[in-house]
């Protein structure tokens, strides 16, 4: 949106910064009048909490457009209906959020915008019946095409702060697992499986870590993405540079995750001499049945191995485990 020249601003609900109570978010919104669209993004876990301030927010200002976006509104856009939002983003949202904004600053119908389910509203009134629901655009391919992430407006500064300098950066997108408990085996069905793992060129991301451990008191460069080791050139070539480009001259290590089944000598050697301080890995279980459920396709031989080579080449672990999986038991815990 700002490089094509639109004004924005970030209302971030949470831990140091705006609190959680919907006076708090009402009071931080008016701040900002007057606005043309009001745009959340959540996760299913955060649902229940984002409706009830899209409904406190319609109350107050009816006239402005809310949409959401983000997983839930992408898996469950059935739930627009029940809601205060006028619109949900099924999708990757960058274009579409786009032409929906130059929709409402022309004064046009946005109703056809792409990847957006709306509401239908007849002479200002919601007809319950009719959703407008519009089809799903193709994946973005070249991730190096759209514009870096606005670290300013997310107030960088006091994110290390609370997190203790360690930077969370996400440099890919998708998955090629289908793990049975994981969004992404969801989104692969709703978007098709075409072009669905995409990542960034190390150059681009190389450029834009100097960038940020210059401009910011960066401890850790903390690495999200769900798999980024499984294209070996890839993270071999982003090892060698991190180290050559900002480890030797900053101190400053990175975190990664990674899959134990695709975990060997060769990758932990790479990561290891590459200033990778800690690798974390999908563990959910080490029940075989549990596993089998989950989909994992990983085995507790696999387990012990990519744990055991972290701890040849010095690398801290940590395991992400799931309790409560159908099925279990005191004994499996």
């Amino acid at each position: 949106l700002k490089s094509h020249g639109h004004e924005t601003c970030l209302v971030h609900v949470g831990t140091g910064f705006v609190p959680d109570r919907v006076n708090s978010v009402l009071a931080e919104v008016r701040k900002h009048m007057p606005v043309g669209l009001i745009a959340f993004s959540c996760t299913s876990f955060e649902f229940g909490r984002v409706k009830q301030i899209a409904e406190a927010i319609k109350r107050k200002y009816p006239n402005i457009p809310l949409v959401l976006g983000g997983t839930h509104a992408t898996i469950r856009p059935e739930d627009l209906e029940h809601t205060a939002f006028d619109g949900f983003c099924v999708g990757e949202g960058e274009e579409a959020l786009l032409e929906l904004v130059e929709c409402l600053e022309q004064e046009k119908s946005f109703l056809n915008v792409r990847n957006f389910h709306f509401k239908n509203h007849v002479n200002g009134d919601y007809d319950e019946d009719f959703v407008v629901k519009n089809p799903v655009s193709p994946f973005v391919k070249d991730l190096n095409s759209l514009p870096p992430p606005d670290w300013e407006i997310m107030n960088t500064r006091k994110l290390l702060e609370i997190r203790q300098g360690w930077l969370g950066v996400i440099f890919s997108r998708g998955c090629p697992c289908a793990c049975s408990f994981c969004v992404n085996d969801v989104l692969r069905k709703i978007k098709g499986k075409e072009g669905y793992t995409r990542r960034r060129s190390v150059d681009s991301v190389i450029q834009e870590l100097k960038f940020l451990v210059d401009k910011y008191p960066v401890k850790v460069v903390n690495i999200e993405d769900d798999l980024l080791v499984q294209d070996r050139v890839w993270i071999k070539e982003f090892s060698e540079r991190f180290r050559k480009e900002i480890f030797d001259k900053t101190g400053i290590h990175f975190k990664i995750e990674s899959r134990v089944d695709v975990f060997d000598e060769d990758l932990a050697r790479a990561l290891a001499e590459g200033s990778c301080q800690e690798v974390q890995f999908g563990v959910e279980t080490a029940n075989a049945d549990l596993l089998k459920l989950l989909d994992k396709r990983i085995t507790r031989e696999q387990v012990i191995r990519a744990f055991g080579l972290c701890d040849k080449y010095h690398m801290k672990t940590m395991a992400f485990l799931m309790l409560g999986v159908p099925g279990e038991t005191e004994g499996t815990i």
